[in-house]
């Protein structure tokens, strides 16, 4: 279920052109569908039972807990570690924080500073739509 192929792309977005809010959007589509997968479903019950949602955006994110060594067997073994760094990469950036199951408190997680380049630098719309503006 893990689309590796689109977590390596978004880190090469992040990396070369800092869409990182860009690459947080189609990850946290990716972390949905992880949330709704069961690994003791087949892949095909796992793709019915998550629904339409899958045929826009799918696959699952990267999970950390999990050993993608099979998964990774077809990549040449050159590309491994890079790979793998890259699906490091996208969830440390893009993962969204997750509520403490108690509290509904956010996890003491450290705020990450994103670098300048990734950064919004200005809006190039033309105008500012109607309900944006002040």
């Amino acid at each position: 279920g893990t689309q590796m192929g689109n977590i390596v792309w978004l880190s090469n977005l992040i990396k070369s052109f800092g869409m990182l809010d860009f690459a947080r959007d189609r990850y946290a589509t990716l972390t949905g569908n992880l949330a709704k997968w069961d690994y003791t479903k087949s892949k095909y019950e796992n793709i019915a039972s998550i629904g339409p949602g899958w045929g826009w955006m799918p696959g699952t994110a990267f999970d950390p807990a999990r050993d993608y060594s099979e998964d990774l067997q077809s990549v040449p073994a050159h590309n491994v570690q890079a790979v793998q760094e890259a699906m490091t990469f996208v969830h440390k950036w893009c993962q969204k924080k997750e509520k403490k199951s108690n509290e509904g408190e956010e996890q003491d997680e450290e705020e990450k500073e994103v670098p300048i380049d990734w950064r919004t630098a200005y809006d190039m719309r033309p105008w500012t739509a109607f309900p944006e503006r002040g």
